[in-house]
C-alpha cells in the first residue's frame, strides 16, 4: 500500500509494512548504561535507531503518560534471530556475523505483562534460513519481531 491523496496518514501508517536492513551481530554487547552481560548464543539484526526512536516517540506522544519514560533496549533496536538457543551446528555460528540482511516489519505494537519490552512484528527470510542452517527451528519461540523499547526498571 502506498500513501494516496485521499488516504489519511494514520491509516497508511497503521496498515503499511515497512522494509529495512541491518547488520547481524552474534553475542551482542549491551549499549549505553546497561549492566547486562553478554549472553551466550544470541544473534540479532542491529536495526536503525531511527525506527526505535520513531516508535518510542509515537507511544509517548499519542498514548498515556506511562510511555514517556521508555528507553532503548540493551542492544538497541533489533530483530532477534537466536535467543539463547544452543545450535546443533555450532561450527556455523559466526558465518553471518557482520553480514547485512533485509527485513520487513509492521506497525502492530505489542508487549506482554511478563516482559519489559515493546516490539512490532517482523519477517526476515534470511533469518529463517540462518536458523535452519544452524539446526534450529525456522522461527524462534516468540516469532520474529523488532524490539524497540524497554520499560524503565523500578
Amino acid at each position: 500500500m502506498t500513501l494516496n491523496k485521499g488516504m489519511e496518514f494514520a491509516e497508511w501508517l497503521i496498515n503499511e509494512n515497512h522494509m529495512s536492513s541491518g547488520r547481524i551481530i552474534t553475542n551482542p554487547q549491551p549499549k549505553g548504561n546497561y549492566k547486562t552481560t553478554t549472553r551466550e548464543w544470541w544473534m540479532i539484526v542491529e536495526a536503525s535507531e531511527e525506527i526505535g526512536r520513531f516508535y518510542r516517540k509515537m507511544l509517548a506522544t499519542h498514548s498515556m503518560a506511562q510511555f514517556s519514560s521508555l528507553a532503548k533496549p540493551e542492544w538497541g533496536t533489533h530483530v532477534s534471530i537466536v535467543r539463547g538457543e544452543h545450535p546443533l551446528k555450532e561450527e556455523m555460528w559466526n558465518k553471518w556475523d557482520g553480514k547485512v540482511v533485509h527485513f520487513e516489519y509492521t506497525n502492530k505494537i505489542t508487549t506482554k505483562d511478563h516482559t519489559p519490552y515493546y516490539w512490532v512484528e517482523a519477517r526476515c527470510p534470511d533469518a529463517e534460513a540462518i536458523r535452519l542452517e544452524l539446526g534450529l527451528s525456522k522461527e524462534p519461540e516468540y516469532g520474529f519481531h523488532l524490539t524497540f523499547a524497554r520499560k524503565p526498571a523500578h
